[in-house]
């Protein structure tokens, strides 16, 4: 990918957050298949590679952008409800950086829980797979691999939770 291309991208991102746009239905996104998880890697703090496909049990997968004002309060959010969480792995992704990542699992003190992950991928692999999203985009997903509810845009903890 061309530096303008990534810039662009990084742009249309940081817009969507700001919410100057609808949010977009990624179940509306063309041949997009979310109805499972994702048969894309990720790369971990450790630099580690993990195919979200493998995953076993039930995962979040949260897409998201360090600078962003929702994800933020996401993630304070999810550390206020982290023992609501347990029954979860909880894979916050970004297409920023893997430093980045990191650093934002530190300042919202959700770096230390065994079920909370940071990690990063191209932004190619989330448009492959859902399409243009809004940050954050959340996806619960059971243990049998298939999307049981997503959200978008601000997070809505009573909601998210009767479906954990």
């Amino acid at each position: 990918m061309t530096k303008v291309s990534f810039y662009l991208l990084l742009v249309i991102t940081l817009i969507r957050c700001s919410g100057r746009f609808p949010e977009t239905n990624p179940a509306d996104a063309g041949s997009v298949a979310v109805n499972e998880l994702p048969r894309m890697t990720i790369t971990l703090l450790d630099n580690s590679r993990l195919d979200l496909h493998q995953l076993q049990g039930s995962a979040i997968l949260i897409f998201f952008q360090p600078e962003c004002d929702h994800c933020q309060h996401a993630a304070g959010e999810i550390r206020e409800n982290i023992l609501a969480f347990r029954k979860h792995q909880i894979y916050f992704i970004t297409s920023q950086s893997l430093e980045a990542s990191g650093k934002f699992g530190e300042t919202y003190q959700l770096s230390g829980n065994e079920n909370v992950h940071f990690s990063w991928t191209p932004m190619e692999q989330v448009l492959d797979n859902y399409g243009p999203i809004s940050a954050p985009s959340i996806y619960i997903y059971s243990a049998d691999h298939q999307l049981v509810k997503s959200f978008s845009g601000d997070l809505n903890m009573p909601e998210l939770l009767k479906y954990i």
